[in-house]
């Protein structure tokens, strides 16, 4: 995990800016499928393998009157799952508890 970010003011306060940079190399990653078991939908937690996330965040203040400002915001992201268990054949199920990939079957994208 990695971030860089500025803030500043400029021309006696009347422009202020702020961005970040960042970038997020995830292991064990977990995330929530929805699956309806017995009619009922349940929330399951599943292992995601890795992912990478990349991503900007900027914010623009500008005071062009006394009371009046203008916001310019601007956000990137750009996300990937770089291992994945994709087939749900592949996945073992216990009600009630967590669920796991079978070992071998994660795929690279």
């Amino acid at each position: 995990m990695n971030e860089i970010g500025y803030k500043g003011s400029f021309l006696n306060d009347s422009l202020n800016l702020s961005a970040v940079g960042y970038t997020y190399d995830w292991t064990n990653k977990q995330v929530i499928k929805v699956a309806v078991i017995q009619g009922l939908p349940l929330g399951l937690t599943r292992n995601a393998g890795e992912s990478t996330i990349n991503g900007l965040d900027l914010n623009l203040r500008a005071r062009v009157a006394d009371q009046t400002f203008i916001n310019f915001n601007y956000a990137y992201i750009d996300a990937q799952y770089d291992v994945y268990c994709d087939d749900s054949r592949d996945w073992t199920e216990v009600h009630g508890s967590f669920t796991t990939c079978k070992t071998g079957t994660p795929r690279s994208l």
